[in-house]
């Protein structure tokens, strides 16, 4: 796993607890520990997993600086030239048959880095929540993405001359999760147990509107459910202005019939 922006949301304490409780690598070759009151260790940069005989070196790349909380990346520094930071490590592209660079910088930014260095195998990116159906081509480096939200799977086939150890071809495609039907129960008893709890919290009503409150559009003025929460703000603390960022307005809040003419939260 790379390190994304979000890993540091809750703070230091609870990124060490995570990685702990983890049982797989969190990779970034551009998180530096720089205090000794950081309570976990510098990140591994990268990774070489063997598979049949097939060693692939996975190089992570953390979008930098990350857009979080500024006191959970106290004591920490991220160097923010991504391809010199994975020029640092090129090396690997002779250690290992496939090189893998696996980032959450956001689309825009793995584009420029296929444009920066042509060492990687493939680029698998994350952060901009892009999802593409296939991978694009950026200077003969195939990059991809699987959206957000859990919306996708991503599947990559990677073929490889064992031979020359050269990576001859890499296709890759998206599998919508709602149009899966297996299912692993285990996993489905523990979701339906999480799920039971928000429920008990999330079923009360706490109001009601007759439109709707959409986020859509928050990338170029103001929403309404933006317009709602600020106007809630400033009533709550009788001040003349409030503020929000949009990125802050995750989700709409979509309209639910429970009888008719009247439409709850």
């Amino acid at each position: 796993m790379v390190i994304g922006n979000h890993e540091f949301d809750y703070g230091q304490e609870a990124f060490a607890v995570n990685m702990e409780n983890s049982d797989f690598p969190w990779l970034s070759a551009n998180t530096k520990v720089v205090s000794d009151e950081v309570p976990f260790a510098e990140p591994s940069p990268y990774e070489i997993i063997e598979v049949n005989d097939v060693s692939i070196a996975v190089l992570g790349i953390t979008q930098a600086p990350p857009a979080t909380a500024p006191a959970g990346i106290e004591g920490l520094e991220f160097p923010e030239n991504y391809a010199e930071v994975a020029i640092e490590f090129k090396y690997l592209e002779d250690e290992s048959d496939i090189f893998v660079g696996l980032t959450h910088i956001g689309h825009g930014a793995d584009q420029s880095l296929a444009e920066d260095v042509n060492f990687f195998d493939v680029i698998i990116g994350g952060h901009s929540h892009t999802a593409l159906s296939e991978p694009a081509t950026v200077n003969g480096t195939p990059v991809t993405q699987a959206g957000a939200n859990l919306d996708y799977i991503g599947e990559l086939t990677i073929t490889v001359d064992l031979e020359t150890s050269e990576v001859t071809n890499v296709n890759g495609q998206l599998h919508n999760i709602d149009e899966l039907e297996a299912i692993d129960e285990d996993i489905q008893a523990m979701v339906d147990t999480y799920t039971e709890e928000a429920e008990e919290l999330l079923g009360e009503v706490i109001g009601y509107t007759n439109t709707g409150l959409s986020r859509d559009g928050r990338d170029h003025g103001d929403v309404p459910l933006g317009n709602f929460w600020t106007d809630a703000m400033r009533d709550s603390i009788g001040t003349d202005i409030a503020v929000t960022n949009n990125g802050g307005i995750r989700d709409s809040i979509a309209l639910v019939i429970s009888q008719p003419g009247i439409f709850t939260l």
